[in-house]
């Protein structure tokens, strides 16, 4: 009976012994208890206005159970958390970011917390708003670009069907732009373009738009050139008249004339040519593409003489006969010297007996000039076959009405082809700055 007792009350001191041990932490394999109360989620993902938003926070550690809380801040509107950490709801607007804090705490009965700064951005539903692109035109430059609503910055655009007329890429990435030259055409065509964007959210949105029109159209044929250069006597001309249409072009005079020794390339529209005659010509010319499509533009080109340095004989300018000539005397030789005179020399050209008269024409116009002249021979002797109606006098002459005005006149008779020289002088000596005349041939045969 007494071992009996005796076992009895060794059993009830062992268990509370290892009662005692286990509230003591004593013997337990954690070596510690549970590990500390720590929320993982760090980010949150961007929400849309109007479309259904879900988020969870995670959390790890503790020995209870964990109830979630806003402790700071606020959640954009329309949006909940509850206590078992779901963020939940429908976005309300206006797009803009909601920053505030979680905290979690552990129930058990050492209770424990942690807090997480976090935020979210509420963006407008993303939409492609272009429907169709702007007209492009064969042959010229081109730039448009496709428009997006909403969204997360930056989007990336993408052409998911339908082919770029030739000519032109895109859309480019970045911005939506399509660019380039389209290649000319005869008849208008239209492209269907499928296109897609994403903008850059956590989820990301993406937009599809079908159906989107490019048409290119035929280039208007014109003739771009307005004016034409002048040309001169004995020069070398060279001037294109230019045209914008499809590719290739058929050149063409179709009224009037070109001036003398001028011709057009029927292929690239260039004048050119040595012109031989003092004129000025009006003149059609007709553009042909390859449509074909015709049009037409009146042009002009005015030939005159140049009339530079020729204080000489042997640098005589050469005039081709009857016309209106500007010029100008200029100082020769050294300023200060008056051997040295002031004066220009002019050829011309008879084929036939002529009665030829010579014209200066200064002060009527305004110029300061006092103008001698004298026909010569190539050694620079005057004539003297002038003087109607006997032309038998030496032809010098100064005044043409004495007394009143400086300018001079001379009458010429010749008898068959020659080639003779006209001397201008200034009487002054001192034609600085430039004098100006008007030179005025007439009769020449």
């Amino acid at each position: 009976m007494r071992a009996s007792i005796q076992s009895l009350v060794r059993a009830v001191v062992g268990s509370l012994v290892l009662t005692l041990v286990a509230s003591c932490g004593g013997g337990g394999s954690d070596g510690g208890g549970s590990a500390p109360l720590n929320i993982t989620t760090t980010t949150a993902n961007n929400g849309v206005v109007g479309i259904a938003y879900t988020q969870t926070i995670s959390a790890t550690g503790g020995s209870g159970t964990r109830n979630f809380s806003v402790s700071a801040g606020a959640l954009p509107a329309g949006l909940t958390l509850s206590a078992a950490g779901l963020i939940s709801g429908t976005p309300a607007g206006p797009a803009g970011s909601a920053n505030f804090t979680v905290s979690v705490t552990d129930t058990a009965q050492q209770p424990a917390t942690d807090a997480q700064a976090l935020s979210i951005d509420v963006v407008d539903p993303l939409v492609i708003t272009t429907t169709a692109l702007p007209d492009a035109t064969g042959g010229e430059p081109y730039s448009a670009s496709l428009e997006a609503q909403g969204g997360l910055l930056p989007l990336t655009w993408t052409l998911t069907a339908g082919t770029l007329p030739a000519g032109l890429t895109g859309p480019d990435p970045a911005s939506g732009a399509i660019g380039g030259t389209p290649d000319p055409v005869c008849v208008a065509a239209a492209a269907a373009l499928t296109v897609q964007v994403t903008d850059s959210g956590t989820p990301a949105q993406s937009d599809t738009q079908a159906a989107i029109s490019l048409a290119v159209e035929p280039a208007a044929l014109e003739i771009t050139t307005a004016t034409l250069p002048a040309g001169t006597v004995g020069a070398a001309y060279s001037a294109i008249v230019g045209a914008a249409g499809v590719p290739p072009y058929s050149f063409a005079i179709t009224a009037g004339t070109l001036p003398s020794q001028l011709g057009i390339n029927a292929a690239t529209g260039q004048i050119t040519g040595a012109p031989d005659t003092v004129e000025a010509q009006a003149f059609d010319v007709t553009v042909t593409d390859a449509c074909p499509t015709t049009v037409t533009r009146t042009l002009s080109i005015t030939i005159s003489v140049s009339l530079g340095r020729n204080d000489t004989i042997a640098d005589a300018t050469v005039l081709p006969g009857n016309g209106t000539y500007s010029a100008s005397i200029s100082p020769s030789g050294h300023p200060n010297t008056v051997y040295a005179p002031d004066e220009d020399y002019y050829a011309i050209t008879t084929t036939a007996a002529s009665t030829v008269t010579v014209d200066i024409e200064a002060a009527v116009n305004g110029s300061p000039l006092d103008s001698v002249i004298e026909i010569v021979d190539v050694n620079g002797v005057p004539l003297s076959t002038c003087g109607a109606p006997a032309f038998v006098t030496t032809c010098t002459h100064d005044d043409e009405d004495p007394g009143i005005v400086f300018d001079s006149l001379l009458q010429l008779q010749v008898a068959g082809a020659t080639t003779f020289y006209i001397h201008v002088v200034d009487w002054s000596g001192n034609a600085r700055p430039d004098k100006l005349y008007d030179l005025v041939i007439s009769g020449v045969n």
